[in-house]
């Protein structure tokens, strides 16, 4: 690594860290979210599938969140420091995973909604695409 490199690794990133793959993450996250709505059974609706993805998202985002502040220094002070990075050696890369993992699920969400009209909810359509295009302009 360079010393350019370990400065802008010191203070509050810009980018995402090179540490992490966050497109290969994204789309990890598309693809194991993918695969739990088709491997629930068929005779769950759609709608209902959807739900339980949600679920399952929103239950692995309460653990991270959890996990990030009972292990981590928190200073509110320090603006970015998670979409834009986080700083090497930190807990804050660890919430960069998180962040890829919830912006695959939208990901996910959008094409769900998409394809099934059952699922499509235009309020929800368009909190997931401000949301996902939100979170990818901070990590790449």
């Amino acid at each position: 690594m360079s010393f350019d490199e370990e400065i802008r690794f010191q203070y509050l990133g810009r980018n995402p860290s090179l540490h992490a793959p966050v497109l290969s993450l994204i789309g990890c996250s598309v693809i194991f979210n993918s695969i739990i709505f088709y491997i629930l059974p068929p005779t769950i609706t759609p709608l209902k599938k959807s739900y339980i993805v949600s679920t399952i998202h929103a239950l692995a985002s309460v653990v991270a969140a959890t996990l990030f502040y009972l292990f981590s220094t928190i200073n509110l002070k320090q603006v970015n420091r998670i979409v834009g990075g986080g700083i090497l050696a930190t807990h804050d890369e660890k919430m960069v995973y998180s962040l890829c993992y919830s912006c695959g699920y939208f990901i996910y969400d959008i094409i769900i909604m998409l394809l099934f009209k059952s699922v499509r909810n235009r309020s929800a359509l368009i909190h997931h695409v401000i949301i996902a295009s939100s979170v990818l302009a901070g990590e790449c």
